[in-house]
């Protein structure tokens, strides 16, 4: 990995596909009664899958808001990406999953349960009410409609924290690294503290979180001197992240660690650079994963077809919705930067 290198030339599109398929992968080993697909789902790593995904998303939005002349232009641009896929999603499960509720309809729209799951869902509280109204019984691991959702508001939160985070760095701090690192070491210590109780379920949270977005907010910072150093930087970052992978739950240093690595894969392979020219199906493939999956859990179609099939089921469903999603949804929201991007692979 040499100097020179166009911050735009990457890989992140084939990336974050991946990861989202890998976070579906897991979802679906369980969610699927039986513990089918034991001998694959240790390849599946969903915490690690996510952990990256707030690395590139840091990455991606500190360059959106260098990029961008203005904080109301930062803000627009990040409603519109995240905001009307998501609310299609509440929306449109909330009404379709009504002819597989155990309730009547009358029942089922006039339920409080209804009610509390579209207003907590709609404003990113998934987690107060993760269930409709007699959907998703006994036939179902649990009834949460789209358990995966609980990270768009970590994102959320973090678009709003970031332009604070740069102001009391060009305020208080002369040089960006010691600032962000202070927000990294006090992300740490929030999140081991709590993970030293067992309370994983809230150290994985805002802020325990919040290290894994600083490691690709300075991946962006110090891309130049990042890339110039790769070769020397990436085998120890790959030591480094697995011992502290399988020998600890605790975090020290494998948020930077998985940060150069993600960095290494996305500018090499160069052959992967055009995955994206057709759309950015990342999105809709997370959104959409969960639900899916549990429909086909709800049909029982685990004791109807091999576990292969119902795999390869899933993995197409999930795909021609994010298809849909990006389509009909997504790209009439962004901006038209994107879309030129798209239309510039599409023509090389």
């Amino acid at each position: 990995m040499g100097k020179n290198i166009s911050i735009n030339q990457n890989n992140f599109d084939f990336i974050r596909l991946v990861l989202a398929f890998t976070v579906m992968g897991h979802h679906t080993f369980d969610l699927i009664p039986g513990n089918l697909y034991s001998e694959i789902h240790p390849f599946f790593k969903d915490q690690i899958a996510i952990r990256a995904f707030f690395i590139i998303s840091g990455f991606l939005i500190a360059k959106s808001l260098s990029n961008t002349s203005s904080l109301k232009k930062y803000f627009i641009k990040r409603i519109r990406r995240i905001v009307p896929a998501y609310t299609f999603v509440i929306l449109f499960f909330a009404i379709f999953l009504s002819f597989f509720s155990t309730l009547s309809y009358s029942e089922y729209f006039s339920s409080d349960q209804f009610w509390s799951y579209l207003g907590f869902n709609l404003i990113y509280q998934n987690y107060l009410q993760p269930c409709l109204p007699g959907v998703f019984g006994a036939e179902n691991v649990n009834c949460a409609v789209n358990g995966a959702l609980w990270t768009i508001k970590i994102e959320e939160t973090f678009y709003l924290l970031l332009p604070l985070l740069v102001f009391i760095q060009s305020k208080m701090f002369q040089k960006k690294w010691m600032f962000y690192l202070l927000v990294y070491v006090t992300s740490i210590l929030f999140f081991n503290v709590l993970m030293q109780f067992g309370l994983y379920r809230f150290a994985k949270q805002l802020p325990g979180s919040l290290c894994f977005f600083v490691g690709g907010i300075l991946a962006y910072h110090y891309f130049d001197w990042l890339t110039s150093k790769m070769n020397y930087l990436i085998f120890p970052a790959i030591l480094l992240f697995l011992l502290e992978l399988n020998f600890t739950s605790f975090l020290v240093i494998s948020p930077l660690a998985l940060t150069i690595i993600i960095l290494f894969v996305a500018y090499n392979f160069k052959f992967l650079n055009r995955f994206g020219r057709y759309g950015d199906f990342t999105y809709g493939t997370y959104i959409f994963h969960y639900p899916i999956i549990q429909l086909a859990v709800w049909a029982g179609l685990h004791n109807q077809i091999g576990k292969w099939q119902l795999f390869l089921l899933i993995i197409c469903t999930t795909f021609v919705s994010a298809i849909f999603s990006w389509k009909f949804i997504e790209s009439r929201f962004i901006s038209r930067n994107f879309i030129h991007r798209i239309q510039s692979l599409e023509n090389k």
